[in-house]
């Protein structure tokens, strides 16, 4: 498999959804060469209800509604 360079927003959403998967917090740490303690904020800041609710369709329409 050929090695591919990600965006650090990338690499932290491909951390969050292993460890959503089931991954251990530092088995996916020690794969991706971050500490144990950066997945664990991670994890806090991207909850999927967090970003569903940022994703939302209805949010984006209206933050661009307002002035």
């Amino acid at each position: 498999m050929a090695l591919v360079k990600l965006s650090v927003v990338e690499q932290r959403y491909h951390v969050v959804m292993e460890v959503l998967a089931g991954a251990p917090v530092t088995e996916v740490a020690g794969r991706y060469g971050v500490s144990r303690q950066s997945v664990n904020t991670w994890m806090r800041r991207y909850r999927p209800s967090t970003r569903v609710r940022a994703m939302s369709p209805k949010v984006a329409s209206r933050r661009r509604s307002e002035p």
